[in-house]
């Protein structure tokens, strides 16, 4: 066998590592078990294990918190390029995150090869590992050009798997995102062995900076905001002061939450602050109204509730404000799509 192409040369290593982390991206935007890649990659468990390690300390995956043996692919690339390590794989990702940091744009091998502090031969093995399993493209003879990252839509990575689709919670979710600026949430009750508050649409781009850059740092944190017990946040607390009728209520917490109409709490992302309202599915000769929604004391009606998020430091009352009006303008409309049975949207598939 020629030399360099065999199956322990640092070429097959390399290509062997980043086709774990294509498959991690293709598996995705959930966590994505070890059992998983090693029938994706056609691999040894150990050896999609040891390479997952490698993926994780450069920064291209965080474990999950439901136990060992899951990551979460992150959403970005590292943002500032990591030293190439010892070890085949590391090097080879290091490759990957330096093209990323000199980017974007074609980069010259030798501009790659002096920041890599490899040889250009090196660095043109590595390049053509990467090359293979679609991270970059060739541009000319001496340049390469790392490929778009294309990360998992972030309403994919808040969004329970389980949602469905609505025309109508999107086009409500929209509005009411051009109303506030900010990231918009919906939320819905799940009882199954507990009471839980499961997202089941979200408003976010990518222009949503800050939020997206942490989200794509803390795995953990889109499981939470996911799903979570109903005491996790503003959007569970919410559901469970409504849930119940009043008078079995003995948290003075939630009695002050059904007294406003709306809870406010940190969100399960650090930095951020979240600002809910409930859903309800109105009853026919309710009492209802603009000034005091929802504050009758019947058990089944609230389905789920809406929320924002935004920065504490960077949002004034005057803004919390104009995100409560619009969230409960806009959660009044889903409560009376349902009831009018016009809405087919997950609030009211999960409450069914």
């Amino acid at each position: 066998m020629p030399h360099g192409i065999g199956p322990n040369s640092s070429s097959a290593i390399a290509g062997r590592v980043l086709s774990v982390l294509r498959a991690l991206h293709e598996l995705g935007p959930g966590a994505t078990s070890l059992a998983k890649l090693t029938q994706a990659c056609r691999m040894p468990k150990s050896t999609v294990r040891r390479f997952m390690v490698e993926i994780e300390e450069a920064g291209y995956a965080q474990s999950s918190n439901s136990g060992a043996g899951a990551w979460f692919a992150t959403m970005t690339p590292p943002l500032l390029p990591r030293r190439c390590g010892n070890s085949v794989a590391a090097r080879a990702l290091g490759v990957l995150t330096t093209l990323h940091h000199l980017g974007p744009g074609p980069v010259p091998l030798t501009a790659l090869s002096a920041e890599c502090s490899m040889s250009n031969s090196r660095t043109q093995r590595y390049l053509r590992a990467i090359t293979a399993e679609g991270f970059a493209h060739p541009r000319g003879e001496q340049n390469w050009e790392a490929v778009r990252w294309q990360p998992a839509a972030v309403e994919a990575l808040l969004v329970s798997p389980l949602a469905t689709y609505s025309a109508t919670a999107s086009r409500r979710l929209r509005e009411t995102r051009e109303r506030t600026g900010q990231v918009v949430l919906l939320h819905s009750l799940v009882e199954v062995d507990t009471r839980l508050r499961v997202c089941t649409s979200a408003d976010c781009t990518a222009g949503d900076g800050d939020f997206v850059r942490g989200l794509a740092s803390d795995p953990r944190a889109q499981e939470a905001l996911r799903t979570a017990p109903l005491d996790a946040d503003a959007a569970g607390q919410v559901i469970s002061a409504f849930l119940d009728p009043l008078t079995s209520l003995d948290d003075q917490r939630l009695v002050r939450v059904r007294g406003r109409g709306f809870a406010r709490s940190p969100a399960l992302l650090g930095g951020w602050d979240m600002l809910a309202v409930p859903i309800v599915r109105p009853v026919r000769g309710g009492r209802e109204t603009a000034q005091a929604p929802y504050r009758t004391p019947t058990a089944s009606r609230v389905t789920g509730a809406l929320s924002v998020v935004g920065q504490p430091e960077e949002m004034t009352d005057q803004h919390w404000n104009t995100c409560l009006i619009a969230l409960r303008t806009a959660a009044r409309a889903y409560g009376e799509d349902m009831a009018s049975r016009r809405h087919n949207g997950v609030a009211e598939r999960w409450s069914a």
